[in-house]
């Protein structure tokens, strides 16, 4: 028996008014006001705090929604769809946390790394998932010029490069700063602070001689491939390096 035309119609049209209904029920997505471009290193620096704030705050959120983290951690999920679709569909999209990511996504990181990533704040509880600022804040700030709150920005980065800085003896396990782009940082530093913050500066570059030269104690015989001597060595090309830059122009 077939079902009238009619009937199938109006079949179809009852679907979509669900549907619709359903829509509607759905609480709206938290609206955030856009971002009006900060006028002052003030400013930036208290957008900067936020968003690293933020990061924490959108993991602690996202380890409520365990479908999204399982599915997250998948390369072809997430090189399927953008993160912020990802985000929208999951349980906890039209959470606050989420939409302050998805405003401000040019200034902060969410992704996966197993071997751990450099910049990142926050992590979702023994899981992979890591969310990090990204050096916009950084690039914006400075191009106001030297400022006390340029160089604290410039020291989040600088301190998580030097913590995290690849050993000589580094096995390439991932999850660290190469010495290049160490230096490319150090460098960034050195020619832009050389007024208010020199000092600042000058103090960071002999912590960052000392870490080095405390690290010597991790030099094993035969690590990556290298003898003693060559770790040592490396070391030394590294400290001579920060040594350069932290003598005071006479």
């Amino acid at each position: 028996m077939h079902t009238p035309p009619s009937l199938r119609l109006f079949a179809l049209a009852l679907l979509g008014l669900s549907a619709l209904l359903l829509t509607a029920c759905q609480p709206p997505e938290p609206e955030v006001p856009p971002e009006i471009p900060a006028q002052t290193p003030a400013a930036l620096l208290a957008r900067f705090e936020a968003d690293v704030k933020a990061c924490t705050s959108l993991v602690r959120t996202l380890e409520s929604d365990r479908a999204f983290v399982e599915s997250f951690q998948s390369a072809q999920v997430r090189s399927s769809q953008p993160v912020d679709t990802l985000l929208r569909k999951s349980a906890v999209g039209r959470s606050p946390e989420v939409a302050y990511f998805l405003s401000h996504e040019k200034y902060m990181e969410l992704g996966v790394d197993f071997h751990g990533d450099p910049w990142a704040v926050a992590w979702v509880a023994k899981e992979p998932i890591y969310c990090a600022p990204t050096v916009a804040r950084l690039s914006e700030i400075e191009a106001m010029g030297e400022s006390q709150e340029a160089w604290r920005i410039r020291l989040f980065f600088l301190d998580k490069a030097l913590e995290n800085l690849s050993p000589p003896w580094d096995e390439g396990a991932g999850g660290m700063v190469e010495f290049d782009h160490f230096k490319t940082f150090v460098m960034e530093a050195h020619k832009l602070y050389t007024g208010s913050q020199k000092t600042a500066w000058l103090a960071w570059a002999e912590k960052a001689i000392q870490t080095l030269e405390t690290s010597r104690k991790d030099v094993t015989e035969g690590a990556a491939g290298l003898t003693s001597q060559q770790q040592h060595q490396m070391l030394n090309e590294r400290i001579a390096f920060l040594r350069q830059l932290a003598q005071p122009a006479k």
